[in-house]
């Protein structure tokens, strides 16, 4: 197997990839257009900021940093801006097709980088959830099509298991479902997921709702081929897994996207219900771009 790869312009991307050469940074052109800054060739996406539209100011951010020698992914760090306070952090190694957060936690990739394993913190920020193990498969298409869930100190065979539906190259479903060790299935939660047809923007990230584990980790993931264009809702409907009936129902949209001139998404409102899987919070989120 190939080095694990971070996702680039070429939708099956690399982990590993050219040195870049310059991080852009930049106040969100809200609303606009295609009428912000020209970003670059084979950019990836070095920072997610939670933005006061009022002060200007941002709240909370995730930064990505990358090796100018080698263009790897070195460390992440997820800081709050009102508590001065580092939420959380890692810093990343390597060992063939292993990319390792700690002694605990690694992803696996596949020969084309994307990631078919993670072994670790059902919750990122909760040392004290439980460490399982997640495994990932694509179609011919480059498509994540199955997630699997298993407690390997209990089961070899995975208690949970998500299928992906999709049209063209745009995710419109999951569904996630609790197993047993006959192979029985009961219903947990079912995703419906639309989007805005109008534009098609560059590399921007896999959108993943039913993926907790994957959090701060998401957007410098290659998960398979990504969404041809924005998402702008996503409603999840959770199911008793004892009886099959509904429970609860969450709603959730995306707005007001804006882009750069060369067609990167420099930021989107979210509003209605959190997901705890994607690293956005309710308001105005900015993205900042690294480029090779």
């Amino acid at each position: 197997m190939k080095a694990l790869k971070i996702v680039c312009a070429l939708g099956l991307s690399a982990w590993i990839f050219s040195a870049c050469t310059k991080e852009f940074s930049f106040e969100d052109p809200i609303g606009s257009q295609g009428q912000g800054p020209i970003i670059g060739d084979n950019c990836v996406i070095s920072k997610i900021v939670e933005f006061d539209t009022i002060s200007k100011t941002g709240l909370n951010a995730i930064n990505y940093e990358f090796s100018a020698s080698t263009g790897r992914l070195n460390n992440f760090v997820e800081f709050d801006s009102i508590g001065q306070n580092v939420v959380l952090n890692a810093f990343f190694t390597y060992n063939a097709d292993t990319l390792h957060i700690d002694a605990n936690q690694y992803f696996i990739a596949d020969g084309s980088g994307r990631v078919v394993k993670f072994h670790g913190l059902n919750d990122a920020y909760d040392q004290l959830s439980p460490t399982l193990d997640f495994e990932y498969s694509y179609d011919n298409a480059g498509r994540i099509v199955k997630r699997t869930v298993i407690d390997p100190t209990i089961f070899s065979t995975p208690f949970m298991k998500s299928t992906y539906s999709y049209s063209g190259n745009n995710m419109t479903g999951i569904v996630t479902v609790f197993m047993d060790n006959a192979g029985n299935s009961a219903p947990f939660r079912n995703t419906t997921i639309g989007y805005q047809f109008d534009r098609v923007p560059r590399n921007f990230m896999n959108i993943l709702p039913d993926c907790d584990e994957l959090t701060p980790y998401l957007a410098a993931l290659s998960m398979g081929q990504k969404a041809l264009n924005p998402v702008n809702k996503i409603d999840i409907v959770t199911f008793n897994p004892l009886t099959g009936t509904p429970v609860d129902s969450t709603s959730t949209l995306f707005t007001r996207y804006s882009y750069s001139r060369d067609g990167y998404v420099l930021g989107m409102d979210m509003s209605g219900d959190d997901i705890k899987a994607l690293p956005f919070a309710q308001g105005r989120n900015n993205f900042e771009y690294f480029c090779r």
